[in-house]
């Protein structure tokens, strides 16, 4: 809930459009490229880094 929305706030706009639309919207990377205007390969990138970064801060999170 509110943790992840905190985290995800947290991501670079292109990142929270990335992580947004793979997971919520459950677009394909093809269709999440053309949405927002990057290669297949950037979309990985960004949502490889995205979610080490919402993981990284969901964890600490958790520790206090």
């Amino acid at each position: 809930g509110a943790a992840i929305g905190a985290a995800l706030g947290r991501l670079t706009d292109l990142q929270q459009q990335v992580v947004t639309l793979r997971f919520i919207a459950e677009l394909s990377v093809a269709d999440t490229a053309a949405a927002v205007g990057c290669t297949q390969d950037a979309v990985k990138k960004l949502q490889r880094r995205g979610l080490a970064s919402l993981r990284m801060w969901l964890e600490r999170e958790a520790e206090g």
